[in-house]
């Protein structure tokens, strides 16, 4: 997720020039082409380049990519969108996200250290020697897809069509101006599916981190009212029942 954050830091490079406080601003058609770079002890000195279109592959849609390598031997590519309107299904939307990456010479605090047997590596009360270090390989996939209910602001705009007036919404508002989402704002039926793989050639054998994976299945709302999110979560698996509510806290994930 830290990743995730400075993608957003560098996206801030898309904000165009001040425009004349009379004009319009058309954010359609901008792009972001930028090289960086950074020091961690993943990849060691990090050189790498971003991408990123507004306005494309279709005029809602947002794109930005990067590819990343390391003096430690590690490399990682990185790829989503936004908003990407399905052709059969005009009230679909597609948000999808794909990473890769390969580090050499990882440490996990995983357990598999034949001097540490019997014990569980990564606790607070572990052995801070309590590692395995090999090449790891992380693989992470999500696809968000949302469904645009024909209610609200929704009804009759599938499409909004907002205009930006000196940095502020000028024109197009389809947020919810009252709690009934039937009489405005837009409301989406969401399922995101995603996929995680990490995997470590250690020096005493191969570990799978997520080798004792377990499957659950849920459902989440998100309601935008006045100014203020709500969030309810629940989820039941082979090892129970869990529910999940926060006020003012709008992760996307």
């Amino acid at each position: 997720m830290r990743f995730l954050k400075w993608m957003g830091v560098l996206s801030l490079v898309l904000l165009p020039e001040a425009a004349d406080a009379s004009e319009v601003q058309d954010y359609s058609g901008l792009r972001l082409s930028l090289p960086y770079g950074f020091y961690n002890e993943a990849f060691g000195f990090a050189a790498g380049w971003v991408e990123g279109r507004v306005g494309y592959p279709q005029p809602q849609a947002r794109v930005l990519g990067t590819a990343i390598v390391g003096s430690e031997g590690s490399a990682m590519g990185f790829v989503m969108a936004q908003d990407l309107q399905t052709e059969r299904f005009d009230r679909l939307f597609v948000d999808p996200i794909f990473s890769v990456g390969y580090f050499d010479s990882f440490t996990s605090f995983i357990d598999g250290n034949p001097n540490f047997a019997g014990q569980r590596a990564g606790t607070n009360g572990s052995n801070k020697d309590d590692n395995v270090t090999g090449d790891a390989f992380d693989a992470f996939a999500r696809v968000r897809f949302k469904y645009l209910l024909p209610i609200g602001h929704g009804r009759s705009q599938i499409l909004p069509d907002y205009e930006i007036l000196d940095g502020f919404l000028y024109s197009g508002a389809t947020g919810g101006s009252s709690l009934n989402p039937v009489e405005s704002g837009r409301s989406f039926v969401e399922v995101r599916p995603f996929y995680r793989s990490q995997n470590l050639d250690g020096d005493f054998g191969d570990g799978e981190l997520h080798s004792d994976m377990k499957w659950d299945a849920g459902i989440g709302l998100r309601a935008w009212v006045n100014g203020f999110v709500v969030r309810a979560d629940t989820a039941v698996s082979s090892e129970g029942f869990g529910v999940q509510m926060m006020i003012g806290h709008p992760f996307q994930f």
